[in-house]
């Protein structure tokens, strides 16, 4: 029976603040943590920059939240470029290999270069999460 008690002063003695008031004062306000208010705006200079620069990639269009058309010039480039270095090396259609090898990244590249021209006339105003982009 001793042993009873003594575990429960030793829980009492645990939760000192137990017997505290409630002060609602320091509560903290529930945050949604996935709010496009909490994120970052993009801004329009280093966006046109990143697409002049890394445009072949996609890389524009990841920093301006649109991933699905960064996947997409991502993969344009590089698919293109290993099928026309396949078709070069290991076919003899050499011509055609290096043509797609040349093409893949080129068409990339003019995507990039659209990406920057829309952003500098400012056709493009927003990211891909709506808000508006930074100058």
């Amino acid at each position: 029976m001793t042993n009873r008690t003594e575990k429960t002063q030793d829980r009492n003695a645990d939760e000192p603040l137990k017997d505290w008031a409630h002060n609602p004062a320091y509560q903290q306000s529930p945050v949604d943590h996935f709010s496009t208010a909490r994120l970052p705006a993009c801004s329009r200079s280093r966006a046109i920059a990143i697409s002049v620069c890394l445009g072949f990639w996609g890389v524009q269009r990841f920093y301006l939240r649109r991933p699905a058309m960064g996947w997409l010039s991502l993969v344009v480039c590089k698919v293109g470029l290993l099928i026309g270095l396949l078709l070069l090396f290991f076919t003899q259609a050499q011509g055609l290999g290096l043509f797609i090898a040349i093409a893949g990244p080129a068409v990339a590249e003019l995507i990039g270069l659209a990406d920057a021209i829309s952003l500098s006339t400012g056709w493009t105003s927003t990211d891909g999460k709506g808000k508006p982009l930074d100058p």
